[in-house]
């Protein structure tokens, strides 16, 4: 298989974390591709969507409920993976999009280290260093455990000044989330920091799409 040249990255993430795929399954829709470029890289993360939630979509969709209709996801490779924490079998929200970022597991309320505590360069750091482009978007804000696994590293996730200090200094090109009320400007003033790092502040939708400047950061309550 040729080397997937990656002209831009963007990593759009929703909260939480996926249940798992079996890579002995792969569809050959996934892999018959004639293209060997890819332009965008889109890793989204439903919250807590497990593979009985697909199967209750696949029965309700249009109202048919004999399980015949495909989902669009359906045609993409697809499969199963465990999703144990480091050391037991039910992880959290900071590992599990930990594992995703840096490829190994994590310690239950930890971001970007492994086990040992070891800071790990994450996916986004790496396209980073290849000079491509990178956004975080999450329905949450963008502090929260699984965004956050992305762009910080951080021993608890709880430690929400502490991450958003170390996300707002990563160059990030894109940031979307739902606010920043878990800190308080007292202790931290985000929005002046991200000002202050080159970025345009957006509080709805009418201002995003307006906005020309490098790096935007969206408020969204």
């Amino acid at each position: 298989m040729k080397k997937l040249q990656i002209k831009f990255i963007a990593v759009f993430i929703l909260i939480a974390m996926l249940l798992s795929l079996n890579l002995s399954n792969i569809s050959s829709a996934a892999i018959n591709s004639s293209s060997s470029n890819v332009k965008n890289v889109i890793l989204l993360i439903p919250d807590g969507m497990s593979v009985s939630a697909t199967a209750i979509a696949r029965y309700m969709l249009n109202g048919n409920e004999d399980g015949s209709n495909k989902l669009v996801m359906d045609q993409y490779a697809t499969g199963l993976i465990t999703t144990t924490w480091a050391h037991g079998p039910i992880t959290d929200s900071a590992p599990a999009g930990t594992a995703y970022a840096i490829g190994h597991k994590s310690l239950n309320g930890s971001l970007g280290i492994d086990a040992n505590k070891t800071p790990k360069a994450t996916i986004l750091e790496a396209a980073q260093l290849e000079g491509k482009a990178v956004g975080l978007i999450a329905t949450s804000e963008f502090m929260h455990a699984t965004p956050a696994a992305f762009s910080s590293h951080e021993m608890k996730r709880s430690n929400y000044a502490t991450i958003a200090e170390q996300i707002l200094n990563q160059d990030i090109d894109v940031l979307l989330g739902t606010g920043v009320s878990k800190v308080d400007t007292k202790e931290l003033d985000i929005l002046a920091i991200a000002k202050s790092n080159g970025f345009e502040i957006a509080s709805n939708k009418t201002e995003m799409q307006k906005s020309n400047a490098k790096k935007t950061l969206g408020k969204f309550f």
